[in-house]
């Protein structure tokens, strides 16, 4: 009997399976490369948010500048009295560009036929089609032009101090690069100033 309960706990010591043990892992660092630990300093986000803000800001003026519109100071006395011919600044709208939607009375910027570096500031006097008299009220031989298809005649609000059309011809329609909307000024609005002459 003993040795039956000796054979018998041998057997239940022999089929009991040991606990398994669990070894430690050691702590693997994972690797970060030294340029993601830049950009997630708070500093590096704080700076780079701002950047992107600012540069939205310059896309958006840009954008502004060069396809909608943009101010300009006058210089001359050839639109006095209707403009100042020193500080002072004016709107242009550039949706008027190359002669879009321009009507007779409008006053335009435009660049220099001549001279293509230089704007000038003008009022339309006659669009394509029309005619125009080609030199100063009561003054030249009164001879009357007309406007070629493309071109647009243009004048200064003080003729006698004016270098228009009237010395170097019609100008380009392309070369219109927006419509005088308003200026700085206590007046504000741009007036037309042409009438119409009541013919018989």
């Amino acid at each position: 009997m003993r040795q039956f309960a000796r054979l018998y706990s041998q057997r239940i010591t022999r089929s009991t399976p040991k606990p398994a043990t669990t070894q430690s892992t050691p702590n693997v660092k994972e690797h970060v490369s030294p340029w993601t630990r830049f950009i997630q300093r708070p500093s590096v986000r704080l700076y780079g948010r701002a950047f992107l803000q600012a540069s939205t800001c310059a896309l958006i003026l840009h954008a502004i500048w060069t396809k909608a519109m943009y101010f300009a100071p006058t210089y001359g006395i050839s639109m006095l009295p209707n403009m100042n011919h020193y500080q002072e600044y004016v709107l242009i709208s550039k949706r008027y560009r190359r002669g879009r939607y321009i009507q007779v009375g409008d006053v335009i910027s435009y660049w220099h036929p001549f001279s293509l570096h230089q704007r000038g500031i003008k009022r339309v006097v006659a669009m394509p089609g029309d005619f125009v008299l080609r030199d100063t009220p009561d003054q030249g031989e009164g001879l009357m032009l007309q406007v070629p298809k493309g071109h647009c005649y243009l004048a200064g609000d003080n003729q006698k101090y004016s270098r228009d059309s009237r010395i170097f011809g019609p100008v380009p329609l392309a070369l219109i690069n927006g419509k005088v909307v308003w200026k700085w000024s206590s007046q504000g609005t741009i007036k037309n100033t042409l009438e119409e002459v009541q013919t018989t």
